[in-house]
């Protein structure tokens, strides 16, 4: 363990298997019975010594300033809502001139300190400083190339044909999941509805998403939704793509979308769309709220800092679903969504319902 507080712990731990060392990452809801509320595991550096696996080195003073005076440079460079950026560098620097920062030494409770500021000053969920199993200003990266992380998980077929996809992640890597999505959708496309399940899905690449999306659609393009990038100043189309690899489902079989309270980002931007276009019907419960996407930026003495930079713009609502989630159409317990979305389904389809 290298370093934790009551409510979050960071850990450098190696898998028994492949002798692959990993940065774990997690924190729980306070109060009782302080569910798990985020958990992150990221490929990391082999340890040069045993004393990389002790407790890190205490902040001090010039340390914190140090990290402050990068995350309000890199707000204001990169957040795509200036006016806040603005805002919590005035929260910042009252909160060090009152001297509030100074009895936290551990990167943990200063971490927590910050992202509390930010959280209650932008109602951002991506909006967030991390801290990482090293205490380098660069986040650890492993030696040769990183492996690809699937983003389909269980594929099985239900009773009524109704095909069901589990989809655990929307991949951490800027590359379409092509493959995996296409041999996923064409073994799906007989069925006669299907439910996509991104209960444990937080997050990913929107381009696998919109990937996703194609073949649930016909033989014209469908507008998807914007972002607007702050950087470039510049707002990028998404748009189905009608001739995507495989067999497609179609636009007229029915979808359902199984949701819960820890489906975040990507999946959540999946359901948004699909649910505006009344093309899905979303069953569980109310998402975790993060709609805008942005990049990750190193800051010194192993913290980083995740940035939205773009803002998503959905073009039938005119906004997102960011603070507030994705509301189910068919509000149930996460546990139940399954089981709900499969007898909606099977009804549709006895009735001879399509769309």
């Amino acid at each position: 363990m290298l370093e934790a507080i009551p409510t979050e712990r960071v850990a450098l731990i190696r898998a028994k298997k492949s002798g692959e060392w990993q940065c774990l990452k997690f924190t729980v809801e306070p109060d009782a019975p302080h569910t798990i509320e985020m958990l992150r595991l990221g490929r990391a550096e082999a340890p040069s010594d045993t004393k990389a696996a002790e407790p890190l080195p205490p902040l001090d003073d010039a340390a914190r300033r140090n990290v402050i005076d990068q995350l309000v440079h890199e707000l204001h460079r990169n957040y795509v809502f200036p006016d806040k950026a603005q805002a919590i560098e005035r929260e910042l620097r009252a909160s060090q001139g009152r001297q509030d920062y100074d009895k936290l030494q551990g990167r943990l409770a200063f971490g927590r300190a910050i992202n509390q500021v930010m959280r209650r000053l932008s109602n951002d969920r991506h909006l967030r400083i991390d801290v990482s199993c090293s205490s380098s200003p660069e986040s650890p990266r492993p030696a040769g190339a990183p492996k690809r992380q699937s983003i389909i998980g269980e594929t099985r077929r239900l009773d009524g044909n109704i095909a069901y996809v589990e989809i655990p992640t929307f991949g951490d890597q800027l590359q379409p999941m092509t493959d995996e999505i296409r041999d996923a959708m064409s073994a799906a496309a007989d069925a006669s509805a299907i439910i996509f399940d991104v209960r444990k899905n937080g997050g990913g690449h929107e381009q696998n998403s919109q990937l996703l999306t194609s073949y649930l659609f016909g033989d014209a393009p469908v507008h998807l939704g914007s972002i607007y990038r702050r950087p470039t100043n510049q707002t990028e189309e998404l748009f189905t793509n009608p001739r995507v690899p495989g067999t497609k489902l179609g636009p007229e079989k029915p979808v359902y979308i199984v949701t819960s309270r820890f489906t975040f980002s990507a999946p959540e931007g999946f359901a948004y769309s699909l649910q505006a276009l009344k093309r899905a019907v979303i069953v569980g419960e109310v998402t975790g709220g993060g709609a805008n996407p942005g990049d990750v930026v190193f800051l010194p003495h192993g913290f980083s800092a995740f940035i939205p930079n773009g803002r998503s713009i959905n073009p039938i609502t005119k906004t997102n679903w960011d603070g507030v989630g994705v509301k189910p159409d068919v509000e149930v317990s996460a546990d139940e969504a399954l089981a709900t979305a499969h007898k909606l389904a099977r009804a549709r389809v006895a009735s001879g319902g399509g769309r």
